[in-house]
């Protein structure tokens, strides 16, 4: 074109050309939403499959609000087991097989074994003490290491005596009762979890204070966990002024730091205080409080995750476990036998006699398996670039295993695999039979140190339960044909109502 070409040919030509590049560039967005997202790395590697993204954002529209779950669990229909989405500076995949989670997430521990650097929850909340958030390295280990020696395997059964004697509190609370039991497993749970921790004393003392701010911090967990913090995606928004219409993460990262910070120090500031005085009472902290193989800090952090984490998800696993005893009478009858012939009737078991319960051990397993008391792991975060079964998985990007449809993949638990049936749980098991006694608690070096704790007075509970009740019905109802759940990571089941009618 020359210097002597009309203005209106310029502009015209201008205009089509715009017009092509947009109508092309149309076209290819509407080709990328009616398709599978998959970037190609290389002539060798891709991303791993996922539903489509836009141009801005990524994900965002399509990634679920609640019940990632079941989001997650349709998407394996059109997408397959992994599962690649893109949110904002934050690359995800979703992990829906147990062998490509034990693959991923145990063998290549090494690589998967990160936290997601989340700038709201670590700076803002001030939550980095927890060893949920820490990354590998001295603070994760020396955390794990107050977990093995204060409730590993071997040392867990030096809390027998008072997890009994709460056993017994249990079977006392629901003399009588009728209706909604989540009240008092909860205050059980959060009771023996709180004693054990930190003693007596301070139970007594700062028990429903310390409860109301337990439930407080599981809300606040999994609501920073879940949702898209403007300072994750810019830090520099930290600074912007509370002021601003809209702005609502200083406000929420204010009040979580405060309740946080208080269940990170009031307890175990009062029972050092004790134990310095000679006043201090048996508990984990006064135990290992000079410990010398870890510092106080660490004992402190440790134990109030062991607080903060130990709750919920027993005392939904024990929820659960009523429930279904509500819909299986008949396999609550069994129960029952077992425990006459093993325990002897009309007396509460002790912790050492779990062991010999084969058939209550594989209902519990079944009650977890059936209805696991969390949907998806805390998600992992890869360390480095990474080349797993021909995917490209970039450095820092999020894994989030989908336990509710493992415990539930009929290709490890068989056709049955949407039936409660315990009896799957009393065959021999085969080589590569899944572990639901782990599952639930996560993965690789980053799998759950108080699961022993929670399996113990878990099932405790329960035999203490059946021991002495009949677990029915409300009066002139039927029972339910199976159990709904609340939302969120830690699901409630919502419709157990019964009576505990004493055994004639």
């Amino acid at each position: 074109m020359t210097s002597e070409t009309p203005a209106t040919t310029i502009l015209l030509a201008t205009t089509l050309a715009t017009s092509l590049v947009a109508g092309g560039t149309l076209y290819f967005v509407k080709q990328r939403l009616s398709r599978p997202y998959v970037h190609v790395v290389d002539d060798k590697n891709t991303s791993p499959p996922g539903p489509p993204r836009a141009l801005l954002g990524g994900n965002v529209k399509n990634f679920p609000k609640d019940r990632w779950t079941e989001t997650f669990t349709a998407w394996t229909k059109t997408y397959g087991d992994v599962i690649y989405i893109q949110l904002p500076k934050r690359p995800i995949l979703i992990l829906n097989s147990l062998s490509d989670a034990d693959d991923m997430l145990n063998k290549r521990a090494g690589i998967y074994s990160g936290r997601p650097d989340n700038f709201m929850v670590n700076v803002l909340m001030d939550f980095s003490w927890s060893i949920s958030q820490a990354q590998p390295g001295p603070k994760h280990n020396e955390a794990r290491k107050v977990f093995r020696k204060s409730i590993g395997p071997r040392a867990v059964a030096d809390f027998d005596t008072l997890l009994e004697a709460d056993a017994e509190k249990l079977v006392a609370a629901f003399t009588g009762f009728s209706g909604d039991p989540r009240e008092i497993i909860v205050d059980t749970v959060s009771g023996s979890v709180l004693k054990l921790a930190y003693g007596e004393k301070v139970a007594k003392k700062h028990g429903s204070q310390l409860v109301q701010l337990n439930e407080q911090a599981i809300t606040i967990i999994t609501s920073s966990s879940t949702s898209v913090w403007l300072p994750n995606i810019i830090p520099i928004a930290r600074y912007l002024p509370k002021w601003l219409p809209g702005l609502s993460f200083h406000e929420f990262a204010d009040k979580s730091k405060y309740i946080l910070s208080q269940l990170r120090s009031v307890a175990y500031d009062e029972v050092k205080l004790a134990a310095d005085q000679g006043k201090g009472d048996l508990s984990i902290v006064s135990r290992y409080l000079n410990e010398t193989e870890f510092t106080k800090e660490d004992l402190r952090d440790a134990v109030a995750m062991l607080y903060i984490g130990g709750v919920d998800t027993t005392s939904i696993a024990l929820l659960n476990f009523v429930g279904q005893m509500v819909i299986h009478p008949d396999i609550l009858r069994k129960i029952q036998t077992e425990l006459d012939d093993k325990i002897g009737r009309g007396r509460v078991p002790r912790a050492s006699e779990m062991d010999s319960l084969t058939y209550l051990r594989a209902v519990w397993r079944e009650s977890i398996r059936f209805h696991a008391p969390v949907s998806v792991s805390i998600p992992h975060c890869s360390l480095q670039d990474d080349v797993w079964k021909g995917y490209f998985i970039p450095k820092g990007t999020v894994i989030i295993p989908n336990i509710e449809f493992m415990l539930r993949d009929p290709r490890f638990w068989g056709k049955d695999a949407d039936v409660f049936n315990p009896d799957r749980f009393l065959v021999q098991r085969e080589l590569g039979q899944p572990d639901v006694d782990s599952i639930p608690f996560g993965f690789g070096r980053r799998i759950c140190p108080g699961r022993f704790l929670s399996a113990r007075n878990g099932m405790l509970y329960a035999a203490a339960l059946l021991a002495t009740y009949d677990v029915l019905p409300l009066e002139g109802d039927k029972a339910p044909t199976g159990l709904t759940h609340s939302e969120g990571k830690f699901k409630f089941p919502t419709n157990v109502k019964c009576r505990f009618v004493a055994r004639q």
